[in-house]
């Protein structure tokens, strides 16, 4: 943790915060190492994994964000080191506001419960689009839950960034966050092929989206009106 010190003191960061911040990060390290997960690998729903693991211990809410908080700062020194490109705590909805709110979040069972259990078979078939817009969905849901995507990184995804043979997604760099290279999860490369050569064509044709790029078509001019 000597680098992470080192860090934090270039940061501005007080003795007795710097001292509280390596002794969360060595909590979260210790959990990860008995995950048997890499902390390079680490991804969004590994740190939901941790929530919930700090929550079982029956917690308080600020004490949870600061875990967090410190736990982002560690993935901060490590992408300054080159270790890793992506901080996975960013995507964590943190507010620093007077109610310092961290909103409830799912664990990666019951993430990928939800997943599985999406329904695709139109419950009422009142639009030509209700089956292809149900499974479009899917491929949604899938994409928040396996790969930790927000509603801006998914609007930008084109048909172009998916790899299916090679069964990865890339994100393409924004303001805020480096491209990166996501692997896909079995499943998802099934629906995901089976989705651009059909379903996204038949979305496309009955919204008139022919020329559109997107991988996600919807009736809305932006993606982030249909949610």
């Amino acid at each position: 943790m000597d680098q992470l010190i080192r860090y934090l003191q270039q940061k501005g960061r007080s003795k007795s915060s710097i001292k509280s911040y390596v002794r969360c990060c060595e909590k979260f390290t210790a959990w990860a190492e008995y995950k048997h997960i890499a902390i390079e690998n680490t991804t969004y729903t590994d740190l939901l994994d941790y929530i919930t693991e700090l929550r079982k211990r029956n917690l308080a809410q600020h004490s949870i964000i600061g875990y967090m908080t410190a736990v982002s700062h560690y993935f901060d020194h490590l992408i300054k080191l080159n270790i890793i490109t992506v901080n996975p705590a960013k995507y964590l909805q943190l507010k620093n506001n007077q109610a310092r709110k961290l909103y409830p979040v799912l664990s990666r069972e019951q993430l990928e419960h939800l997943y599985t259990h999406l329904e695709t078979k139109a419950t009422r078939n009142t639009r030509p689009t209700a089956k292809a817009s149900a499974i479009r969905n899917r491929i949604t849901v899938g994409l928040l839950v396996f790969q930790g995507l927000n509603s801006t990184a998914l609007g930008a995804l084109t048909v172009r960034d998916v790899d299916v043979l090679g069964g990865n997604i890339t994100i393409q760099s924004s303001r805020t966050h480096a491209a990166r290279n996501l692997p896909l999860q079995a499943i998802q490369i099934i629906e995901l092929d089976r989705y651009i050569n059909q379903t996204r064509k038949e979305l496309q044709h009955a919204f008139k989206k022919e020329e559109s790029e997107a991988l996600l078509i919807t009736g809305f001019a932006q993606f982030n009106e249909s949610l």
